[in-house]
């Protein structure tokens, strides 16, 4: 077992994302880069979170448990329904569920919708946990 690092971590997550959608046609609002909403088509932000890190082994070189939160905005224009969007979801959690991303290891994801937006764009919030050393 190897200790990675915050960065590392993302890299290998948001690589993985960027696979998956590879053959699908959908703009991503990547962190900390420029984007533009696109006018009439589906987009996504990806954003992970790492709320909590446990004490995994006792010692100055001790591993700790990284417990992290990869949160997914979907949204598609308000009056198209939901099955484009539901598809992407559900695309998506296929992407990370219970998956091992080398030594990332995922839980089971959840999609709900998160309503309206102001700019036109219904949206959907998939999320789920993982765990890294």
């Amino acid at each position: 077992m190897s200790m990675i690092t915050n960065a590392s971590a993302t890299t290998a997550i948001m690589s993985a994302l960027q696979s998956s959608l590879a053959t699908f046609s959908v703009s991503v609002a990547w962190p900390n880069h420029n984007f533009q909403i696109p006018d009439d088509s589906l987009w996504i932000r990806p954003t992970i979170k790492i709320p909590s890190t446990e004490i995994a082994e006792i010692g100055d070189n001790g591993m700790g448990l990284r417990n992290g939160l990869l949160m997914i905005q979907i949204f598609d224009r308000v009056g198209r329904g939901t099955k484009r969007i539901n598809g992407l979801a559900d695309r998506l959690e296929r992407t990370f569920r219970r998956k091992d991303i080398g030594d990332i290891w995922f839980d089971e994801p959840t999609s709900n919708p998160i309503g309206n937006d102001p700019n036109g764009y219904f949206g959907i919030l998939l999320s789920v946990d993982f765990h890294y050393w």
